[in-house]
C-alpha cells in the first residue's frame, strides 16, 4: 500500500500526543480521535489540539519518526506525509522542515502545504524552502476559497508557477516497488512534484 494523503498532525499516536500536551501542561480532550461522520469544523478542532503539541522542531521529528515507523509495520510501500509549516511557531518555517526530513525514513517523503486564504508570500516561501531539500516532493495549497478571504485562486499563480519551474528540475522517481497512477479526479490537478487541491 501507498499512502499519499498523511497528515503530520493528525497521525500522532495517542500515548505520544498524551506526553506532548503533558510538557505543556495541557489537558487531552476526551474525544480526541477522528472517526466517521464528523464535519469539517470538528475535525479542525480536533487538529488545533495536535498542532499544539507540534511547536517545537523535536516534537515535529518525533513525529514524524514514528509516523514512518508505524507505516512500516502497517507493510506501507511510500508515505508522503503532508503538513503547514508556517503554522509551527516555535523555530522557523526552515527548522521546523528540516525537523520533518530528520524524522522521515527511506520510504517517505513530506508534502508542504500553503493554506487558502494566507497570504501568497507564505506559499513562495514554503517553494523556497522545498527547493533545495529533495526530501519535499510537493506543494499543496490546502483548504477551499471562503468569501471573507482576502487573497483568491489567481493570486496563488506565482507561486504555483514558480514550483511548477522547480519541480521540472528533477523529474520525480517513485519509490522501487511504487507504480505512478494519474489521477483523473476534477478537483485535483497533478503535475511531477505539483499537488493542487482545490
Amino acid at each position: 500500500m501507498v499512502e499519499l494523503h498523511c497528515h503530520l498532525d493528525g497521525s500522532l499516536r495517542l500515548s505520544t500526543l498524551e506526553e506532548l500536551l503533558r510538557q505543556k501542561n495541557c489537558p487531552i480532550p476526551e474525544d480526541i480521535r477522528f472517526h466517521p461522520g464528523m464535519g469539517i469544523q470538528e475535525a479542525l478542532s480536533k487538529f488545533l489540539t495536535t498542532l499544539s503539541a507540534l511547536q517545537e522542531p523535536d516534537a515535529v521529528e518525533r513525529v514524524t519518526r514514528e509516523i514512518c515507523e508505524d507505516a512500516r509495520e502497517f507493510r506501507h510501500l511510500h508515505t508522503e506525509i503532508r503538513f503547514a509549516p508556517q503554522l509551527h511557531l516555535g523555530a522557523p518555517t526552515e527548522e521546523i522542515v528540516d525537523a520533518a526530513i530528520s524524522g522521515l525514513d527511506e520510504n517517505a517523503n513530506l508534502i508542504l502545504c500553503g493554506l487558502y486564504g494566507e497570504p501568497p508570500s507564505v506559499l513562495n516561501n514554503l517553494v523556497e524552502i522545498a527547493r533545495t531539500r529533495p526530501r519535499v516532493v510537493g506543494i499543496d495549497l490546502a483548504g477551499a476559497p471562503l468569501k471573507d478571504h482576502r487573497y483568491h485562486l489567481m493570486d496563488y499563480d506565482e507561486p504555483l508557477l514558480e514550483q511548477e519551474n522547480w519541480a521540472s528540475e528533477e523529474p520525480y522517481t517513485p519509490p522501487k516497488g511504487v507504480r505512478p497512477k494519474r489521477s483523473t479526479s476534477r478537483s485535483t490537478s497533478f503535475t511531477p512534484n505539483v499537488l493542487v487541491t482545490d
